[in-house]
């Protein structure tokens, strides 16, 4: 036996991919000869699957102790938190890049994921008082926080990404969702 490969049969080249002689076959010698011993190495196919993403392959076919690749991409809104995989098979993620180690059996990994959460921080842009930063998760939907600030002579109209804009880009607890950013 041969871990990880499979007996082909019998040949007389040492280097021989292909066995001149099965298993139990009869041979006639008309010398002292030696018969070496044919090994196929074994291949595992591996399948991926991914939750809220897409990957470059959901299936790859690899040889016996040898590592399978995948390039693994989140959904907007989401980043991968663990990879587990049947078998016992170890897998790992570094960044979009999930490895599969040392294939020894078929095997299923699945990558989970977490939506991101996303801190919004109010400033006052000139005016006084306090509003507290509010955390967002994607996909959920949550009112911005109330506006605590106040400013002489003029009158809050609502929140904008940009300190020099003049138009309103979420009003005064506005109901959010998908923040990406």
């Amino acid at each position: 036996t041969r871990t990880g490969y499979t007996f082909l049969g019998w040949s007389t080249s040492s280097s021989a991919s292909s066995a001149t002689y099965t298993s139990g076959e009869t041979y006639n010698f008309s010398e002292s000869d030696t018969l070496y011993a044919v090994w196929k190495i074994n291949t595992y196919k591996v399948d991926v699957v991914v939750n809220n993403g897409t990957t470059d392959s959901s299936t790859k076919t690899v040889n016996y102790n040898t590592n399978a690749t995948f390039t693994v991409n989140p959904s907007t809104g989401y980043h991968y938190t663990s990879v587990s995989c049947t078998n016992n098979q170890k897998a790992s993620m570094s960044g979009t890049t999930l490895t599969v180690s040392n294939v020894t059996n078929d095997t299923t990994c699945t990558v989970s994921n977490t939506a991101n959460t996303y801190t919004v921080v109010y400033n006052s842009n000139g005016g006084s008082g306090t509003t507290n930063s509010s955390t967002h998760t994607y996909g959920v939907s949550k009112a911005l926080t109330k506006n605590g600030y106040s400013k002489s002579g003029y009158v809050f109209a609502g929140w904008s990404t940009s300190s020099t804009s003049s138009t309103v880009t979420y009003t005064d607890g506005q109901s959010v969702t998908n923040l990406t950013s």
